[in-house]
């Protein structure tokens, strides 16, 4: 493609005759045939010559810059067009086609000499100024190509014969069978003439404008078009692969990360869809609006979910727990952000959204080379993926903006940094399964060094009975021994202790199945029998009955007892596992609280509200009722009545007295409730001076709340009588923590008393005369 030029207009005429001439002369003869054709002699050659190359030098000299765009006959591909544009900006969009090229504002477009290719976030509207030749010997189709899909409006505007000017109306804000030219990104038809043909854009967005333009022919677009559908086609089939990979192993490894980091692809595919173009063009053509909601969806989607997954996956509440609260509040307003989008208007919300996510991008930086900085593993493969993703983006973002040059792939770089990115991750995530298989291969060997050595202690047993007795009252474990049909020949004192029974009742005969439960006596039977077959240690778990029929959790290790190779009996060692057993009640039923005293918080919050609404209301109906307001006084006496009636008739019907109650118990639920959720916030530790009686007064309204389910006892019923001393002066204490022991001696108390009927006479009040001297 040739450009012709136009800075200097005056001398346009001319520039286009030494062009031609050149170009023909160029093309069409060498020097030798120009000299035989015109029988110039050798002085005539050297003049001809000097001419030539001087008209060539005046071409050059008074052609420095070009703007218009010449399609030749060899003319075919895709050429970017940036710097051959005029620009012009329109800050009120007040500017017609007539205005833009028949008044004054034609001649207000400036070169695009920065080959620049968007404005940024703005108000205005911008008009694009561009013309083009086209040699008649170039048969090609060509088209204008746009490939920022994003825009909210663009105007084509393309010459008729007549000096008109056709327009076509498209954009992301439109339905998509309303484009020229069905495709992800904008085209639009051209057929220049070769004398030059000018076309003009009209672009208005409430987000970024971008114009990355181009002109390429139709077979060349066609092409191009297919092998970019193929390419993507493959990067969506990787990511879903990848979201695929992590959900299995969310689902068979239940850790949470995975799950954190599948959805987390999954935004980044969306996303993808939404800026490519190919949800608009192939799912949601019909709907511009969902268009621009999913953009922002997805975009806050990838980072809060980035946030989640990088808590879990560098255990920054461990390692680093300041960042850990820092990233944490990124997260949760980054998740706030998802309800702000069908809020404000976009606009806004674009600013405040990208805003957030570059906090995130800042803070998660931190948190890795922080991570790097503690020498965790896997924040090293963590912080190199991450920067390969931002190198990606920043390329992205250089390469649109004309800061570096124009290497194809680099369209692509995103796409290749999230790739690589994904890459990395799934390589740290399975050093993070490496990782645990080598913990289980140390808790295996762990296990297999203690079956070792408990097989050692049998050996020495075996070797000797008064050494084998000897160790064996010694250990604070269960050591007993049994012959083939179960019934118990040995059992050490730690044996006595934990069933009940003494050594005489042990030497009358006890077999080992009166110790176990009915439902654990078929599997001792076909425990004894494997140990048999096998001749292996073998490891179990029951529970023991006692003598005084309680059960007790036990882990059993048996082996055979062999003479030769004839078996004997068994013998084996009992550990008591109740402390672990209650442990992991304990640590349940804390979970199951947290979860609960969590879910009353939130059902406070949310009982506030209407009960705010039924408080104010109850004011709102007591005060039209009975106060001598002018409103009041007017409407009653328009109705033929007087304030004193209707007070009157409310007042013997008690509906005042209502009314008041409605207020009474409002505000004691709200009571009941900034109580709670004062004793249910977080403790910020700090100490200051407090009095005990409003810290005791705020103990026992919270504790009449409580009500027991299974013992059907409530609080309200005990009665309770305070004696504070009026002078007792304030204390320096953490409020919440007294509050929180007196809370806890309340609960207790009541809880003991509640099955005083089960006793002999009911507690009695206790008097303290004791003056501390």
């Amino acid at each position: 493609m040739i450009k012709s030029p136009v800075p200097y207009s005056f001398l346009y005429p001319a520039v286009q005759i030494v062009w031609h001439i050149e170009r023909i002369l160029i093309l069409r003869y060498t020097t030798s045939q120009l000299s035989h054709t015109f029988e110039l002699n050798k002085r005539g050659r050297t003049s001809f010559l000097i001419v030539f190359f001087v008209l060539f030098i005046i071409s050059a000299l008074i052609s420095p810059a070009w703007s218009d765009i010449r399609i030749t006959r060899e003319s075919k591909g895709e050429t970017s067009i940036q710097k051959d544009l005029f620009l012009l900006e329109d800050p009120d969009g007040r500017f017609t086609i007539q205005d833009i090229t028949q008044g004054s504002q034609n001649k207000n477009f400036i070169a695009n000499k920065q080959a620049k290719t968007g404005f940024g976030y703005s108000d205005s509207v911008y008009w694009i100024k561009l013309t083009i030749h086209k040699e008649p010997e170039n048969t090609l189709s060509w088209v204008l190509k746009h490939t920022y899909p994003h825009l909210d409006q663009i105007e084509f505007y393309s010459p008729t014969s007549d000096n008109a000017y056709t327009r076509i109306f498209t954009g992301d804000a439109y339905s998509f069978n309303e484009r020229p030219v069905k495709n992800r990104f904008f085209i639009f038809p051209i057929d220049p003439t070769p004398a030059g043909t000018t076309y003009y854009l009209r672009l208005s967005s409430k987000g970024a404008i971008s114009f990355p333009l181009s002109i390429i022919d139709m077979s060349a677009f066609q092409d191009q078009d297919h092998a970019s559908q193929l390419a993507t086609g493959l990067f969506f089939g990787a990511l879903l692969i990848m979201v695929i990979y992590y959900l299995f192993f969310f689902i068979f490894i239940r850790e949470k990360l995975y799950f954190y980091y599948a959805v987390h692809v999954l935004f980044i595919a969306l996303h993808q869809i939404v800026w490519f173009g190919f949800g608009f063009e192939y799912i949601w053509s019909e709907s511009p609006w969902l268009n621009n909601i999913l953009d922002l969806v997805a975009g806050n989607g990838i980072f809060f979910f980035l946030g989640l997954f990088t808590m879990d996956y560098l255990r920054t509440r461990t390692l680093m727990p300041r960042l850990h609260y820092v990233l944490m509040g990124s997260t949760i307003l980054i998740g706030a952000g998802f309800f702000i989008i069908f809020i404000l208007e976009r606009k806004l919300v674009l600013g405040l959204i990208n805003n957030l996510q570059m906090a995130q991008i800042l803070i998660i930086l931190v948190v890795a080379i922080t991570g790097c900085v503690k020498r965790n593993r896997q924040a090293y493969l963590f912080l190199l993926a991450w920067s390969f993703a931002l190198c990606g983006a920043l390329l992205l973002i250089g390469y649109r903006n004309n800061l570096l040059p124009e290497i194809p792939i680099l369209s692509n770089s995103i796409q290749l940094g999230i790739l690589m990115n994904i890459l990395l991750v799934t390589l740290g995530l399975a050093q993070r399964i490496n990782d645990m298989k080598e913990s289980m291969e140390r808790i295996n060997r762990d296990f297999a060094s203690q079956n070792t050595e408990l097989r050692g202690a049998y050996t020495a047993l075996e070797s000797s009975e008064k050494k084998y007795r000897d160790l064996a009252e010694l250990l604070p474990q269960t050591v007993f021994a049994l012959d083939l049909e179960g019934n118990i020949t040995y059992t050490n004192q730690q044996g006595h202790k934990a069933t009940g029974y003494t050594i005489d009742e042990f030497n009358q005969g006890i077999n080992i199945f009166e110790l176990f439960r009915p439902q654990d006596q078929e599997r001792i039977r076909s425990g004894m029998k494997k140990i048999l077959s096998n001749r292996e240690l073998r490891q179990s778990e029951f529970m023991l009955k006692k003598k005084d029929g309680t059960l007790m959790p036990i882990v059993q290790y048996s082996n055979v007892i062999l003479d030769g190779d004839k078996p004997m009996g068994f013998r084996g060692v009992m550990l008591d596992i109740t402390q672990r057993k209650k442990t992991e009640e304990l640590m349940i039923q804390t979970e199951k609280m947290i979860s609960v005293g969590g879910l009353a918080a939130g059902m406070a919050h949310e009982i506030n509200n209407p009960l705010a609404g039924i408080i104010q209301t109850a004011q709102v109906i007591h005060n039209r009722l009975t106060k001598p307001i002018p409103a009041n006084e007017r409407l009653a006496k328009e109705l033929g009545t007087s304030m004193e009636v209707i007070t009157d008739f409310m007042e013997n019907r008690k509906i005042i007295y209502y009314l008041e109650s409605i207020q009474r118990a409002g505000k004691q639920a709200a009571k009941i409730i900034e109580n709670m959720l004062s004793f249910a916030r977080k403790s910020d530790s700090k100490k200051q001076e407090s009095r005990i009686d409003e810290i005791l007064d705020t103990a026992i309204e919270l504790a009449q709340n409580d009500y027991d389910l299974k013992k059907k006892y409530d609080f309200k019923d005990i009665e309770i009588l305070k004696e504070y001393n009026p002078d007792t002066p304030p204390v320096f204490c953490e409020k919440s923590k007294i509050q929180q022991v007196m809370f806890n001696l309340l609960k207790n108390a009541s809880q003991a008393m509640s099955s005083w009927e089960s006793m002999t006479a009911p507690p009695q009040n206790y008097h303290s005369t004791d003056n501390g001297s």
